[in-house]
């Protein structure tokens, strides 16, 4: 059975991967493409901590949801979300 609690779980988690998808979106426009460890440090550097890992996972998950794509050892955005993102 579903608690308020788990609900409540389910949703912050939900909410944190999509706040790692737009700090990974946000490095990768002000950057351009990068590989997964300078993402990580990148995000690092404006006081977030996260590890390498987390970071390819991410990735992963917005590239097939089309948001970016690699080539080379480097991540960038895909042409269609190639813009800047809002602060």
């Amino acid at each position: 059975m579903d608690t308020s609690i788990e609900r409540i779980r389910a949703k912050i988690a939900e909410l944190e991967a999509k706040l790692s998808n737009l700090r990974i979106a946000q490095v990768l426009g002000e950057h351009g493409a990068l590989p997964v460890a300078e993402i990580a440090g990148q995000i690092k550097a404006a006081g977030r901590d996260v590890g390498k890992r987390s970071v390819s996972h991410s990735l992963q998950a917005m590239k097939k949801q089309g948001l970016v794509k690699s080539g080379n050892g480097r991540w960038m955005l895909s042409k269609a979300r190639n813009r800047p993102v809002p602060a």
